[in-house]
């Protein structure tokens, strides 16, 4: 089939056993991309009562037709199992480099059951599979793990895919790090590759997926260079995704204070969405822009910050969701700051949006007194408290102390915690908000509350109505949504859900 390989890897870690099986032409056809595909696989292969952190549980790395090639915005891969922070379908995607190169290995997904006996990484490369000893490289970052990884393969252009030690530890919000600052990070993917002693996944091949034309195929991909130029473009490659900090609070999409402080009090909270936007982090530690496989517009962040030095840091910065939920979402002013925590989070291997949820979540049961100093190790979780931020990160990751109350995430938190806490738990079938409120967008809401892997602003398009788009393309009877209104939204949810 043309962009497929035809063949999916299966790596059984408890038996280190490893087989080629051939692609389905029909479910390819039927499943569409990284995310369809491993859908299809795990519903077919998968029993629902599975202990997500059990051997039994799948995991699938997987990606679509465009992948392997020149494709614009193709530099993406999915990393889909059952969830252990919801115990319902996990999906997880990333940029970078790493699905590209795993699709040139001659594979368009690849399954992983069992749990091997000691820390294992994959080396999957044109010459075959290896599973190679991990044990000298368990307890290292990501980061860490990447640079051990590729000094050990220098000479190859590899790529790699990893856990850090949110990952290790079984933090229930872990996720899959690749290229140095990239993640899969939501619904828990890296904790379920941790309860299988995978430490990795490198990745280095030279096969060409099929193109039915590939002179058309290039013509269609030079026509698409114009999108660089296009002025929305062009402001995410200067602000990045953080830019809608200063644009999106002035219509009550940011959520500050664990979402409990909302446009009333505007003109503060502008100042401190300000503080920790895209326009400030453009101005103040923007070194340069990062630019994902067959990206033109590059708005990853590479930043560097040198003052105040306990938050020194370099690599990739806070995007929208993390400078939002470790900035307003914790009322913490200080950029600086907030990317170091993010910073941290790339390197632990654990979900910016729900570590900063479990954040200001923590901070809030510290104000209402349903927590106390007593309880938190000594730590003052009151609220723009950055340093008590970046304490809270590091017992959570290590699960130390109080850290070990959140690592479950946080409806098992509110449990522990106690005091009715559950009922200010913001969440969809124990999943975060992303950092886009609802009450601005009624039709978010409704993907919030119907999005099959717990709250989710990607899976239905609600969110759009923050632009002004209409959803005529795709509903029936052409009518556009009307903003803070139900009016139309459950078409619009169904049709884009469906269109995602």
């Amino acid at each position: 089939m043309y962009g497929y390989m035809d063949k999916i890897l299966r790596v059984d870690l408890t038996n280190a056993s490893v087989q080629e099986t051939p692609l389905d032409p029909d479910a390819a056809r039927k499943y569409i991309g990284g995310s369809g595909l491993s859908a299809k696989i795990i519903y077919d292969e998968l029993d629902p009562d599975v202990d997500p952190l059990s051997p039994e549980n799948l995991l699938v790395f997987a990606t679509g037709p465009y992948q392997g090639t020149a494709v614009y915005f193709s530099g993406r891969h999915s990393v889909c199992t059952k969830s252990p922070l919801t115990g319902i379908w996990a999906e997880a995607t990333s940029g970078g480099f790493w699905g590209y190169s795993f699709k040139r290995t001659g594979y368009d997904a690849l399954v992983l059951t069992g749990k091997a006996k000691n820390p294992v990484y994959l080396y999957i490369s044109d010459a075959g599979v290896e599973i190679r000893d991990a044990s000298y490289l368990w307890g290292l970052d990501s980061y860490e793990t990447e640079s051990r990884l590729k000094e050990e393969l220098k000479g190859l252009s590899v790529r790699v895919a990893c856990i850090g030690q949110g990952g290790e530890n079984l933090v229930r919000f872990a996720g899959v790090a690749n290229d140095m600052g990239r993640i899969a990070g939501r619904c828990g993917v890296g904790a379920v590759m941790g309860s299988k002693n995978l430490k990795a996944i490198v990745v280095h091949g030279t096969k060409k997926p099929p193109v039915a034309d590939q002179a058309l195929l290039s013509k269609y991909i030079r026509g698409l260079k114009a999108s660089k130029d296009n002025p929305l473009a062009v402001i995410f490659g200067k602000y990045g995704t953080a830019m809608f900090l200063d644009t999106f609070e002035s219509i009550g999409d940011v959520p500050f204070q664990y979402w409990t402080k909302g446009d009333a009090r505007r003109g503060r909270n502008a100042k401190l969405a300000a503080k920790v936007g895209g326009a400030a982090m453009y101005k103040q530690i923007l070194t340069k822009n990062y630019h994902c496989y067959a990206c033109p517009i590059g708005c990853g962040r590479i930043v560097k910050v040198t003052s105040p030095e306990k938050y020194a840091t370099e690599g990739h910065g806070p995007e929208y969701e993390s400078a939002a939920a470790f900035g307003t979402l914790c009322m913490i002013d200080s950029l600086a700051a907030v990317a170091k925590m993010n910073d941290m989070c790339n390197r632990y291997g654990v979900d910016t949006i729900e570590m900063g949820s479990i954040v200001a979540f923590a901070m809030s049961c510290y104000e209402k007194g349903w927590i106390t100093k007593a309880d938190t190790d000594g730590i003052e979780l009151n609220w723009g408290n950055a340093d008590a931020a970046i304490t809270l990160i590091e017992k959570v990751v290590k699960r130390e102390g109080f850290g070990v109350v959140l690592a479950d995430g946080l409806l098992p938190a509110a449990r522990a915690i106690g005091h009715g806490s559950e009922s200010i738990v913001i969440h969809s079938k124990g999943q975060s908000f992303a950092m886009h409120d609802p009450r601005a967008f009624h039709g978010l809401a409704l993907s919030y509350g119907t999005s099959e892997r717990g709250a989710c602003h990607l899976h239905g398009m609600g969110w759009l109505e923050m632009a002004g788009f209409g959803f005529s393309p795709y509903s029936l009877g052409g009518k556009r949504v009307k903003k803070y209104s139900l009016e139309g939204q459950p078409l619009s949810t169904k049709a884009t859900q469906d269109l995602a």
